[in-house]
């Protein structure tokens, strides 16, 4: 039983990195589509944020529908 539990730990511990890339891949999409609109929230994340703030932007304004 031990033995698969440490299994299982291990797969989760490896499916980490993965999950973080999906995330990463739809900020990347949401930034990408939003950004032909001047002034929408992609817009407003790329030109007023610094880099290490655009995470947590990015993730604040696709759960409000793209308003930031």
């Amino acid at each position: 039983v031990k033995y698969m539990a440490d299994e299982i730990s291990d797969l989760r511990a490896a499916r980490a990195p993965a999950d973080s890339v999906q995330e990463d891949a739809m900020r990347y999409r949401w930034l990408r589509e939003g950004n032909d609109a001047k002034h929408g929230a992609a817009w407003y994340v790329a030109v007023n944020l610094y880099g290490c703030e655009w995470d947590a932007a990015i993730d604040a304004a696709m759960n409000k529908g793209g308003a930031t």
